[in-house]
């Protein structure tokens, strides 16, 4: 579904806004209102580890700068933000178009020019993005992802044992970049292995792995 990553690490450091048509030719098989609830392990280099519970819910179609886009929310159980991710629905899987992070009454936002993917699509695309602060510019840079999809094998995390198919990618955003591997079965993560690296120096993994919420076939 949406993206694990960028997010996860980049709330309160970069984000991201939209474009591109959102016309989905087959509808979304869930439902709004509809929940995934993961655990998230992080481990940095200097041997701090923490635990959250992360909750990601389908909020349906919601319009930004003027075109819509599927929204799910997320929330971390140690952090006061909540991300917004819009998405493009391909009819098989999400394409990320944009990234917000709000906190307080400030929002953050990271508009990419062209969506990608990170499950459903082997591909290697790179643009730029533009950088927003309560609705204003304050930034430009670049960005890449490469993914490739891996073998279909089994997977065991807490809400049980699945056939996934496994999808190794880079994202490059600046000076951040993050090499995953997520587990998928159709557009629905049940696990990620992240690893977040800051001007080439590694700075944490991330393990992610789905508690509870449908995963269907």
């Amino acid at each position: 579904m949406r993206t694990f990553l960028v997010g996860l690490v980049l709330a309160g450091t970069l984000l991201a806004g939209g474009w591109a048509d959102a016309a989905a030719p087959a509808p979304v098989p869930f439902k709004p209102g509809t929940v995934w609830t993961y655990r998230v392990l992080r481990s940095t280099v200097q041997g701090d580890r923490t635990v959250t519970t992360r909750t990601i819910t389908y909020r349906g179609l919601t319009t930004f700068q003027g075109k819509s886009y599927h929204l799910f929310e997320t929330r971390d159980s140690l952090s006061k933000a909540t991300e917004r991710h819009l998405a493009i629905w391909t009819g098989s899987y999400f394409r990320v178009a944009a990234i917000a992070v709000v906190e307080g009454g400030t929002t953050s936002e990271i508009v990419f020019d062209r969506p990608y993917a990170q499950t459903g699509a082997d591909e290697a695309l790179a643009g730029r993005t533009e950088i927003y602060k309560d609705g204003e510019l304050t930034g430009r840079g670049g960005w890449s992802n490469v993914v490739s999809r891996g073998r279909t094998l089994k997977v065991t995390v807490p809400a049980g044992t699945f056939t996934v198919t496994r999808w190794d990618g880079t994202l490059v955003l600046d000076n951040l970049k993050q090499v995953y591997t997520l587990f998928a079965v159709g557009m629905v993560e049940v696990r990620a292995d992240i690893d977040i690296f800051l001007r080439g120096a590694r700075q944490a993994s991330v393990v992610i792995e789905l508690q509870k919420g449908p995963v269907g076939k």
